[in-house]
Parts: structure tokens; sequence; C-alpha cells
């Protein structure tokens, strides 16, 4: 999972020392003896701000800030830089994304498409359509899948391996609802709602997206996608607590749309306290 993580930060380099407070401890009288002296410069010598990224196939573009640093700065380094350096390190996951993003939207998954529709950001017509194409997606990838791996009768993906017994699906299906809520909720509010919408949501899913994996994998497996383990399920022939991973998620994306419909949605999407 590391190797298709972006990773993105800034930092200030000091150009001559360190521009900060310095604490040392000394004997009284020797304030001025040079062990207990940093040097100086005129003018405190200066700094430089930069931003870079890199991730497991190497480093990205690295960018020297100009001013200060602010919301909208940021947002546009991440915009002219994080694109090219995903391109460079050939981050297909990233990249795939944001190409597929103008033509389909990018949904992948029956919540995201649900809950969209509830906000109002896909007509009715166009539901059956997306659903049945994700399930066909799902299962044409795992049987892709099955060709091109000798043992795949024993590797039910990682959903399946997790739920062993009666006593974990509690926890499994809280984990998903949450999960799901939390990632539908950025494709909301980034994609649909006009007042946050945001060219950067492909990068912010996956973000939120890592952040669930590594919260609740050991829990649910982080499925968050019915269509993701349709297909597995049906090219194992391994049902065992499948429709965990059809409710959690579903009901994770149901709670989202409710959230942004009636309370953080904007005032096209609000149906109270316009």
């Amino acid at each position: 999972m590391r190797n298709k993580i972006l990773w993105s930060d800034e930092t200030k380099i000091e150009l001559f020392g360190v521009n900060s407070k310095r604490y040392v401890w000394r004997k009284p009288g020797t304030a001025h003896h040079l062990p207990n002296t940093i040097p100086t410069v005129k003018h405190g010598g200066g700094s430089i701000m930069l931003w870079g990224c890199f991730s497991a196939a190497g480093t990205g573009r690295l960018v020297a800030i100009e001013g200060k640093m602010n919301a909208v700065k940021y947002r546009d380094i991440l915009e002219e830089n994080l694109f090219q350096s995903a391109l460079d390190l050939r981050l297909v996951s990233y990249v795939f994304s944001l190409f597929s993003g103008l033509p389909s939207g990018s949904h992948f998954n029956p919540p995201f498409t649900l809950a969209v529709y509830l906000c109002g950001g896909l007509e009715m017509n166009m539901v059956i359509p997306y659903l049945a194409c994700q399930l066909t997606g799902g299962v044409l990838g795992a049987a892709m899948a099955k060709v091109n791996l000798e043992n795949y009768n024993k590797a039910h993906g990682a959903a399946f391996a997790v739920l062993q017994s009666e006593g974990q699906i509690g926890g499994a299906v809280f984990g998903e609802i949450a999960m799901t809520c939390l990632v539908t909720m950025v494709v909301l509010l980034g994609a649909v709602n006009a007042t946050t919408r945001s060219p950067l949501v492909p990068f912010m899913v996956g973000c939120t997206v890592i952040i669930n994996i590594l919260a609740g994998g050991d829990i649910s497996g982080t499925c968050l996608n019915p269509a993701r383990a349709f297909g597995p399920a049906v090219m194992s022939n391994y049902w065992s607590y499948h429709w965990v991973y059809w409710l959690g998620p579903i009901a994770g994306g149901l709670i989202a749309a409710v959230l942004v419909r009636f309370i953080l949605g904007d005032r096209n999407i609000r149906l109270i306290l316009k």
C-alpha cells in the first residue's frame, strides 16, 4: 500500500543559523564566553521556504515558495505540481482518478453513486447504469486477477480474511459504516457541494482511503465498496459474511448524504436551514 502513497510537505530552511530562541546552560558570569554564544549576521541571514513530495518510487517536484504561505498559495502549489509528480512517479491510481473524473465522475462505488444522486449531483436515469458498470467492473477485475494468479482460490481478499467469527460482525459493520461515511462526505463536499468543490478531490479521497485503511484494516478489511467485494466473491465462490460489505458501505453512504443534505451542504443542497 505504501508504494501507492504520494507524501507532500513544506519546510523552512534557514540560510545562516537557526532563526529561533536558543537556550544554553551556563555558569554565572560566563554569558560572553565563546561556547555560550551563537554567531549571527546582519539582518538575520535570510531563509527559504520549500514544498516537495516523494513516494516509494522516488522524489517528485521541489518548489520554492515566495512570500508567506497561505491557503490559496498552498492549493495552487498542489494543483500545479501534484499531478505532474504523480505522472513522473507512475502513481497509476491517482492519475487514473484524475483522468476518469471528467468523463464518468470516478464513482467506482455504489454508495458514492447513491449519495451523489440523493444530493442532486446525478440524474435518476443514470443510477442503474452506474451500479451495473461498477458491479461488472468488480467482476471483470477479479476475473483478470484470477487469470494471472495461480493460487487465487486461496486468496479471498483482505475484506474476507478478516472476518472469522460472529463476534467480529458488530465491529466490522460499524467500521464499514463509519469509514464509508467519511470518504463519501469527502466526495460530496469536494465534487458536488458548490461552495467547497475542489479539483483536488481525487487526492483528498485517496488520502481519506489511506487513513481508513490504517485505522480499520484490522477491523473489517476496509472494503468500503460492495462492487469490490462482489467481484472476488463471484470468482472464488466465497460468500461468508458477504452481506457485511453491502450493509456497511451502503448505510455509510446514506448517512453521509443525509448529513450533507440537512447540515453540511450549501443552500442549494440543504433541505432545511437555508
